[in-house]
């Protein structure tokens, strides 16, 4: 009986005993995922874009050093319940389930130098030590402020240029409409709106992505800290993306009337403005919830409900925990990372000073209208044939830095304000079917021929492009190419039939020139 009370005595929660263990277990968590310091998810293009806006608003940041933060003080304010926990039974499945895939994830992510997948790891060895440690009351305390770090996991760069061109042209839509219907006249060509003589492009960082994602994140952290109803979650969680679509469309708005927007810190503050507007929406709307559903706070246990004890049988999960954490940090150390070696350079790259008879003109790449896709080397002449200028871009992914991909509709248009008027697949010769897709913008018509080398399905590229698969021994050591040739189109009919024989002929003269 005495011996009892002294083991009951030395689990007390919040005792120094207690702590000991937590931070036995936290330090080497921390150290194994030392690499995550020098994360940074920012996209290749956003270099045309000042850094305060890109921080903030490029659609695939994420705010790491923010969203760790939080997540920290969000799990400081539960050790007393996590602390409680320690002695109660381990819960064996979920614990080494976690463990082993966070174990497994936290090898390839520091063997190929992706950082980013250090952030699944980080939470599932997080859940996985707690659930050993700790058992169900520690992981019941754990799991919300550990699954917050996913919104530090940025989105594969495939998916947001899928996404990003499509919600850069609503946005675009919904506001002509909205200055129609106010009584002005705007003209609208794809991403560019001309209003009073004056035009205004949303770029990608005003396309309201990364709005909606801070609006999101910032609903999960309301609802973790004021322990909302799962029906109440599920509301402001689907609230959140309209909300966060809505203060971005007021803001481009405020941006399009306000003389100053020009001058970046402007522009960057209304955005500033626009998202604290967006967070006080949300709050209300939690209000009205509260209001017509009632009050509803879980209590927050102190003790845990489990018998308290120091069996082996206990000691064993915190010994399997620590000695998992213990063993990557010797590995780290003792296995040599993956160094990639030197990728090929694409045939496109080799052509020739001179192609018909003419010299090319070199063109600039407008950065800032593609925006985050993937461009580690890249060509863009102009040249004439029959009297006439073909364009020709190519667009090369080594596919090492996994925060752009050169799959994206962007890489296809000819530049800003351009509006698609068809589209079909055509084989430009055997094996190699291309999209011709053609456009006009305020000043002309272009006919355009569009295909990728080296890419496979949108699906496909997105899961290796998450796994980091391109950056180990399974890599594809090649680059991932978008070509596009285009021409200015005359008005009628035959200057399209023009077109089309002046693509197809240049098309076999790079082929040619290439063998």
């Amino acid at each position: 009986m005495v011996v009892h009370d002294r083991v009951e005595e030395n689990w007390k929660p919040g005792t120094a005993h207690r702590n000991f263990i937590l931070i036995a277990i936290a330090v080497p968590l921390i150290f194994a995922h030392w690499a995550l310091a020098g994360f940074d998810p920012i996209p290749y293009g956003t270099a045309a874009i000042d850094g305060s806006e890109v921080e903030l608003f490029a659609p695939a940041g994420g705010s790491p050093v923010l969203i760790f933060a939080v997540s920290g003080v969000l799990l400081f304010g539960r050790v007393r319940r996590i602390a409680a926990g320690l002695g109660s039974t381990p819960h064996w499945s979920l614990g080494l389930g976690f463990l082993t895939s966070g174990a497994a994830l936290q090898r390839w992510a520091d063997y190929v130098g992706a950082p980013e997948l250090l952030v699944l790891s980080f939470i599932l060895l997080l859940l996985g030590s707690v659930s050993l440690v700790a058992g169900r009351d520690g992981l019941r305390a754990t799991w919300a402020p550990a699954l917050f770090l996913i919104f530090a996991f940025p989105i594969p760069a495939i998916v947001v240029n899928s996404v990003i061109w499509p919600l850069q042209l609503q946005t675009a839509s919904n506001v002509s409409s909205f200055l129609g219907l106010i009584g002005y006249s705007p003209q609208k060509y794809a991403d560019v709106i001309l209003l009073n003589g004056h035009w205004f492009q949303v770029i990608e960082t005003c396309s309201g992505m990364r709005m909606i994602e801070t609006v999101m994140m910032a609903a999960s952290l309301y609802s973790i800290l004021f322990f909302r109803r799962r029906s109440q979650v599920v509301i402001l969680m689907l609230a959140a993306p309209v909300i966060g679509y809505f203060v971005n469309f007021v803001r481009v708005i405020s941006v399009m009337f306000n003389p100053y927007a020009e001058w970046t810190t402007v522009h960057t503050a209304q955005g500033v403005v626009m998202l604290v507007v967006g967070v006080l929406m949300l709050a209300g709307l939690d209000s009205l919830l509260e209001r017509h559903q009632g009050s509803h706070r879980r209590a927050s246990s102190e003790k845990s409900n489990s018998p308290v004890d120091a069996s082996r049988f206990r000691i064993s999960g915190i010994a399997t925990a620590l000695s998992a954490l213990l063993l990557l940090i010797a590995c780290n150390f003792a296995i040599k990372p993956w160094l990639p070696g030197k990728t090929p350079a694409p045939r496109a790259f080799s052509l020739p000073g001179i192609l018909a008879g003419s010299k090319p003109t070199p063109l600039k790449l407008d950065r800032q209208f593609l925006g985050s896709i993937g461009v580690s080397n890249w060509l863009n002449r102009r040249y004439q044939l029959e009297g006439a200028p073909v364009e020709i871009q190519v667009l090369a992914d080594d596919r090492l830095n996994r925060h752009g991909s050169v799959i994206s509709p962007r890489a296809k248009i000819p530049g800003r304000s351009f509006v698609e008027l068809s589209h079909e697949e055509i084989a430009l010769y055997p094996g190699v079917y291309v999209d011709r897709i053609l456009y006009q913008s305020p000043h002309k018509r272009t006919l355009v021929y569009h295909w990728t080398e080296g890419t496979r399905s949108v699906f496909e590229e997105a899961v290796r492009n998450m796994f980091a698969l391109d950056r180990g021994p399974i890599r594809r050591n090649s680059f991932a190419l978008s070509l596009r040739l285009s021409t200015d189109v005359g008005r009628d009919i035959a200057g399209i039939e023009k077109a089309d024989r002046r693509l197809n002929a240049f098309a076999s003269i790079v082929r040619d020139s290439l063998k």
